[in-house]
């Protein structure tokens, strides 16, 4: 009986793969990697990158509004202030290199620079009404 014998000749016959027999997966997972896909994370996470344009964002925030009588304070608040009052492609692409939507950016701002740069209401501000 003759037996067949690999050389590089003559390749080995091909055997036939079988995909695995598919898995019960649980709902939960299934709901995850729907997430995964859309982009959308329930738990918030943000990447590095995302997390450095927010920074720039907030950094500018808070020179808007700063009180401080410096030259290079009240410099860095009028950059600020012209940075968030137009929608140029720079304050664009900053919001989408954030993740954020830079109308919604645009609107906050422009309303706290209204209100001269008070972002949220004061926390305290309904203790004081109480009294």
């Amino acid at each position: 009986m003759l037996k067949l014998v690999e050389s590089h000749f003559m390749p080995a016959p091909e055997k036939e793969v079988l995909p695995p027999p598919p898995r019960k997966v649980h709902a939960s997972t299934i709901e995850r990697r729907k997430e995964i896909a859309s982009g959308y994370n329930q738990d918030c996470t943000i990447s590095g990158e995302q997390g450095l344009w927010r920074a720039v964002i907030t950094q500018a925030r808070m020179d808007a509004g700063s009180k401080s009588a410096k030259r290079e304070a009240k410099f860095h608040r009028a950059q600020a202030i012209a940075w968030f009052s137009k929608r140029n492609p720079d304050f664009q692409l900053v919001c989408a290199l954030a993740g954020l939507d830079a109308d919604y950016v645009f609107e906050r701002a422009h309303k706290a620079i209204r209100q001269d740069c008070k972002w949220r209401k004061d926390p305290n501000a309904s203790q004081k009404n109480k009294r």
